[in-house]
């Protein structure tokens, strides 16, 4: 049975001259910065109203210095723009993390009726590193408290699923893969199969193209910073990423990527931020 969704890719936030230092790792300079975008996924269809990650709630000082020191702008609310597509914060579902970092998980509150999708390696093993003490603080920098203890207070509404791994069809047509010690402890990857396409949806085991395809676009694969795995294994996730995909790197949504408004019909609303239609 063919499955029918729509997906629609927001923006919420932009980030200019990222350093390629975090971007490919130190593997690969070409003017040592990147433009990158934050966004969220919106999968629409006989499962309902799915969002693909949270974004992250600037009502949090924790939020805004975080964003601040990564000299993030034109931030709106991920609750906004949903409305830019008829869909308001309550209507949704059901949330699938990709992984618990703060741009990713940072936004669990402001989706009062959802129901939260992680993997538990994900988010246990992130509890445990956030209760080291300080001289093991690199490991936390893309992390925020509030996210962790917001995302432990969904248990007492019974809005909690852990994941154990990969799962098939967790809806209709869409299914989990596990990217394991790469860029995060177990990073979901979504699969979503509609009108005869896989399109993948990767959060950040990949910021932008170039990490899976190379920054000159050679084919050789470059993982990106902040990981809290290995170089090795976040390769390896990325060129399982575009088996999923079956070869197709077009079919790869990739949260970070700035190509994404030039690749899909979009357009650029008032303030300034895209909405992507990868499928109506």
């Amino acid at each position: 049975m063919e499955r029918k969704y729509s997906i629609t890719v927001l923006e919420y936030a932009v980030q200019r001259g990222f350093s390629n230092t975090f971007v490919f790792s130190g593997y690969y300079g070409n003017g040592e910065q990147t433009d990158v975008t934050y966004t969220i996924n919106v999968i629409k269809g006989e499962a309902g109203i799915i969002v693909i990650d949270t974004g992250y709630d600037d009502s949090y000082e924790e939020h805004r210095k975080l964003a601040e020191g990564m000299n993030i702008t034109q931030y709106r609310s991920p609750a906004k723009v949903l409305r830019k597509i008829g869909i308001e914060p309550e209507d949704v579902q059901y949330v699938i993390l990709t992984h618990a970092h703060w741009d990713h998980m940072g936004g669990v509150n402001l989706f009062p009726n959802a129901k939260f999708y992680i993997q538990s390696d994900e988010l246990c093993n992130w509890i445990k590193t956030m209760c080291l003490p300080y001289k093991y603080n690199t490991l936390k920098v893309s992390m925020s408290n509030v996210s962790i203890e917001n995302c432990i207070n969904l248990i007492k509404e019974n809005r909690l699923v852990l994941l154990d791994g990969e799962v098939d069809n967790l809806f209709p047509g869409i299914s989990i893969r596990v990217g394991q010690m790469g860029h995060s402890f177990a990073s979901n990857i979504v699969i979503v199969e509609t009108a005869g396409k896989k399109y993948v949806m990767v959060g950040d085991c990949a910021y932008v193209k170039g990490n899976i395809m190379g920054g000159n676009d050679d084919g050789i694969s470059m993982p990106n910073g902040f990981g809290i795995g290995s170089a090795y294994q976040s390769i390896l996730t990325m060129q399982d990423i575009l088996k999923y995909a079956d070869g197709k790197i077009d079919n790869v949504l990739i949260g970070h990527e700035m190509g994404t408004w030039n690749q899909y019909e979009s357009v650029c609303t008032g303030d300034g931020l895209h909405v992507a239609y990868v499928e109506k």
